[in-house]
């Protein structure tokens, strides 16, 4: 006996597709780098007798070497250095509080008390010669911040940068896998005569150093 099963085909008419939609995605990333100070981190001034302070102008400390900042890259790299002072505005300068300087804390009256500086001296770049360099016209321009045994101060901006060229001090940032320069904080305190002395005055700086990809 036969069953037989009838078949039917039926068929459909697709549209036919006009255009394809193409996705491109990857991703362009740095190599990463890293920043540390192979040396102090918390810098101690020590007592200072009031007895020792200028009258009417400001006193300047002994510096104080920090140790060594270090940047390692994994691979060639343009990078640059900002700061930021976790205590502004307590320089003790009565105008546009420079950006040369670092705030020290106020007194118990609420008088600000001193400054200290921040000094990155003859800089290493893989190993070679190196210069620090500072950006203008919104990086346009570079010009050179070296003086003494190429030394440059660090600016208490977060928007002002500091770079490093193998060419010459005021050149073009460098691509580069290391740097390592030495610190160097140079301390001053007040004028006697605009601060309280009666009582004792902890002096109390703060800052922040932070790598930044150019």
């Amino acid at each position: 006996m036969r069953v037989i099963i009838p078949l039917v085909l039926v068929a459909h008419t697709a549209a036919a597709a006009t255009s394809v939609d193409l996705a491109v995605q990857g991703t362009v990333s740095p190599p990463s780098c890293s920043i540390a100070l192979s040396g102090n981190l918390n810098i101690v001034l020590g007592t200072i007798p009031s007895g020792a302070l200028n009258q009417t102008v400001s006193t300047s400390l002994a510096d104080v070497p920090a140790g060594d900042l270090k940047i390692g890259c994994a691979g060639p790299t343009l990078v640059g250095l900002s700061a930021v002072d976790n205590v502004h505005p307590t320089t003790y300068f009565p105008v546009a509080q420079d950006a040369k300087y670092f705030g020290l804390g106020t007194d118990s009256d609420g008088h600000n008390v001193g400054n200290y500086q921040i000094y990155l001296d003859n800089p290493s770049i893989d190993s070679a010669q190196g210069y620090m360099t500072m950006p203008s016209n919104s990086g346009s321009t570079w010009f050179s911040v070296s003086g003494a045994n190429n030394a440059t101060l660090v600016r208490a901006s977060p928007t002002t940068i500091s770079s490093w060229s193998k060419v010459a001090a005021g050149s073009p940032p460098s691509l580069l896998t290391t740097v390592s320069v030495p610190m160097v904080i140079r301390p001053m305190i007040a004028p006697k005569n605009s601060i309280n002395t009666t009582v004792q005055i902890e002096l109390s700086g703060s800052a922040t150093l932070e790598l930044l990809y150019l």
